[in-house]
This record gives structure tokens, C-alpha cells and sequence, in this order.
């Protein structure tokens, strides 16, 4: 019973007033183009995902939220479809986003994303469920369901370690009331800013990543300045970092907190774990310990993640070696000279390539790339990618190597092996790598 009360005055404290916290996850960066379109297709993978979240586990009609995506990058072009059903106590709100990113080089290492999106929201709210001591209350006589469009925008700039962006996700504000009372629910826009790095250690054994998101309803809104209305949404703040060792293990923890620490339901402490396989199948979880009274009454927060890709990673052509032919040798009669035996040249082998990083789609300087052999002959030093990402190597002929580039921030790739068989001229292998985001 008490707690049902409790979530009963936290309910009626957020529709007395003209705004409601915007659903999202603590995993920000799991779906962050339901935040900023600009970051939709951040691989140039077919990726599809989806979350769970709910929240003050134990109270009945505690918020959860269910979060789809699906998101492909095409060159310069990203594009993703997001769909999430979010439901507190008696309201429902069900959202359905389609989103369109354009990838602008400013510098061989700078990018600027830019991206909008178009949106239809579901928001229902079933009163009737309510148990009131005022039956007769006016502002819980009529449940109401409407669909309510809108539109989204916003921009990032990124390069291979950091990324900063800022995201309006609903331009258009609604009256969720069809009738004109002073205190009738009212949505405002909520605008995102966030920031995240990643710092490679140890050769990409370990990366660390650190986080921000800042969420503000009340920037550039003149309605808060009336009487009558009192936005609820306070300006919050989630910092988080997360470590991921040998490409594989994830670990992290995150807190959020409101900058008007007197209006916030929302203090937490979350701890994170999560496994990436080689494939890159993706899955986390979150555990939060809420740092208010609520803990006092539920069972913390609780938050699952999982990202599928549906295609595999670009094969590079496996140039097989030649099979080596066991030829007879049958002398030349003995009255016949044998005619001098032609001097070849020498067979000169070389391997080129371009190393791209797949988050830009630009080529990446400053890259290390080595080669491996099977025969066990001396390999040169490491070369370090061009302005324009090229590397090559002189090859050892009757020799199968494999080319490795690595970077700080990024998967390390791998080429196919490569064979350097003797033939009588030359020839140049082609081996070009991708970078990819851990």
C-alpha cells in the first residue's frame, strides 16, 4: 500500500505540472539518434537493437521503457528507424522515429554530421485505472488518446577519439488536452548535449570511454515565465565511463543527478557489464541504485542492451597460392646442344593499400600497419599510414603475409593472406583496411 501511494503522489506531482522527463536510457550512446539524428548509422554495418528499461523495480506502475532500432550507413548517408513504447502508471506514450544523417569532411580527420527526423507519437492515458480520493476531479474525468507528429533535428562533430553533439529530438510542442484549462498538460522540447571520448591504452587492449549528457526543457522558452505554468523536467546531468578490455569485456558506472537537486526523482548511481563478440553481437546490462527516497521503497533500476549486425564484415578476396607442379626433367638428346638457358629478371612483389576509417568513411593517418609471414624471413619495420591513408611493403618472393593496421580508438583490422609467388615479373597486391569503432 505505501507503495502504491508513493507512486501515486509522484504520478499526480508530474501532471500537475506542464511537462514530463523525457524517456531515455542510461545507455545513451545504445541509441543515441532517438536523442541527436545526426548520429544515425554510426556503422556501415546493417544494425539492429533493442533495450529494456525498467525503473524503481517492486512499485507498481513504475516507469519502463522498450527501445527497437535498425541503422545502416551508405558512404556519406546514414539512415535508422526507431521505434519506443514508454509507460508510467496510467500514460503511454508509443514513438515512432525515422532518421536521415549527412557525413561532411571539414579536415582528413574532422567530420561534421547533420541530420533530421520525422516522428509520430501515440500519447494515451487511461484515468479510469486511477484510484482518486476526488472522483469528480476535472482533470482526470476524460482519458485521451491522440497521435501527435513532429520533427526532430540536430548535429555532431566527430574524429576517431571524441564526439560532441546537440540534438533537439521534437521540434513542435502539444497540448495533450483538448480542452483550454490554465493547467492542462502540456509537452515542451527537451534539448540533448553530449560528449564522449575514447582513450586506447596498451595497444587497443584497453579503451576507455568517458560520457556526458546534459537535458534541458527551458532554454529558449518564453511559456515557463507565466504563472501558470511550471515546467517538470529539471536540467539534468548523466556522467558515466566505460572500460572495454581486449575488445571483448565491458565495464562501467554511471550517475545522473538534476542540477535543481530539489525537483529531481531520478538520482541514481548505475554499475555496467557487457560481453562484444568477435561477430559483433552486443550485450549489456545496467543496475541502478537510486540515491533518494525512493530506494526506500523499490528495488533500484534495471536495464538491458542488445545490437545484432544482420551483415558481416566486408571479406577481403583471398588470393590462394599457386600449387607447385612437379615437372619431369628429361634431358636433351646428346646431339643435340642445349640451347643457353634465358636469365630472368628479378620478381619484384609489393604490397599497397588505404586505410579507412569506417566512422567517417575517410582515409586515416597515423595508422600502424605490420606485416606477418609464414616462411619466417625478416619483415620490415612498421609503416605509419599517409595523409591520405596509404601504406606499402617490399614483399619476399615464395612468401604468404598477412597485413595488420591499428590505431588508437578503433578495432584492430586484419587483411586476407597474401601470397608472393615466383613468376617472371613483378606484381603489386592490393590489401585496403577498414577501422571500425569497438
Amino acid at each position: 500500500m505505501a507503495q502504491r501511494f508513493l507512486f501515486l503522489l509522484l504520478l499526480l506531482a508530474t501532471l500537475g505540472v506542464q511537462a514530463q522527463q523525457a524517456p531515455r536510457l542510461s545507455q545513451f550512446n545504445f541509441a543515441t539518434a532517438l536523442y541527436n539524428p545526426s548520429a544515425v548509422g554510426a556503422t556501415d554495418q546493417l544494425t539492429i537493437g533493442g533495450a529494456f528499461r525498467g525503473q524503481w523495480l517492486g512499485i507498481d506502475g513504475a516507469p519502463n521503457t522498450q527501445v527497437l532500432f535498425i541503422d545502416k550507413s551508405t558512404d556519406r548517408v546514414g539512415l535508422g528507424f526507431q521505434m519506443r513504447n514508454d509507460k508510467a502508471g496510467s500514460l503511454g506514450i508509443s514513438d515512432f522515429n525515422a532518421a536521415y544523417a549527412y557525413k561532411l569532411p571539414l579536415t582528413s580527420t574532422l567530420v561534421l554530421r547533420g541530420g533530421i527526423a520525422a516522428s509520430v507519437a501515440n500519447w494515451r492515458n487511461n484515468f479510469s485505472n486511477l484510484l482518486l480520493d476526488d472522483a469528480d476531479d476535472p482533470q482526470f474525468l476524460n482519458n485521451y488518446n491522440r497521435w501527435l507528429p513532429n520533427f526532430g533535428a540536430g548535429i555532431q562533430l566527430q574524429n576517431a577519439k571524441w564526439q560532441i553533439g546537440f540534438g533537439v529530438p521534437q521540434l513542435f510542442e502539444h497540448n495533450l488536452n483538448e480542452t483550454n484549462n490554465a493547467i492542462a498538460a502540456h509537452t515542451f522540447r527537451h534539448y540533448f548535449i553530449h560528449a564522449n571520448a575514447n582513450i586506447a591504452l596498451n595497444d587497443n587492449q584497453l579503451q576507455i570511454q568517458p560520457q556526458i549528457v546534459l537535458v534541458n526543457s527551458t532554454w529558449f522558452n518564453k511559456k515557463q515565465e507565466g504563472a501558470q505554468y511550471k515546467i517538470g523536467s529539471p536540467t539534468t546531468a548523466d556522467f558515466g565511463v566505460t572500460a572495454i578490455v581486449q575488445e571483448q569485456w565491458k565495464l562501467g558506472m554511471m550517475w545522473r543527478s538534476a542540477l535543481q537537486r530539489t525537483l529531481t526523482s531520478d538520482h541514481a548511481l548505475g554499475f555496467q557489464a557487457g560481453w562484444i563478440s568477435p561477430k559483433g553481437f552486443t550485450v549489456s546490462a545496467v543496475y541502478e541504485v537510486p540515491l533518494n527516497a525512493i530506494r526506500k521503497v523499490s528495488n533500484g533500476s534495471f536495464e538491458m542492451m542488445m545490437t545484432y549486425p544482420l551483415t558481416p564484415q566486408p571479406s577481403k578476396q583471398v588470393q590462394p597460392p599457386t600449387p607447385k607442379l612437379e615437372i619431369p626433367i628429361v634431358p636433351p638428346p646428346a646431339a643435340v646442344a642445349p640451347p643457353p638457358a634465358a636469365v630472368a629478371p628479378p620478381s619484384i612483389y609489393q604490397v599497397q593499400g588505404i586505410v579507412f576509417d569506417m566512422t567517417t568513411g575517410l582515409p586515416t593517418e597515423g595508422a600502424r600497419i605490420t606485416l606477418a609471414n609464414t616462411c619466417g624471413s625478416p619483415i620490415p619495420d612498421a609503416f605509419i599510414t599517409t595523409a591520405d591513408g596509404r601504406y606499402h611493403f617490399d614483399l619476399e618472393v615464395g612468401c604468404c603475409y598477412t597485413v595488420t593496421a591499428q590505431k588508437d580508438g578503433r578495432k584492430t583490422a586484419n587483411s586476407a593472406q597474401l601470397c608472393a609467388m615466383k613468376s617472371a615479373e613483378g606484381q603489386i597486391l592490393r590489401a585496403d583496411l577498414d577501422l571500425q569503432q569497438p
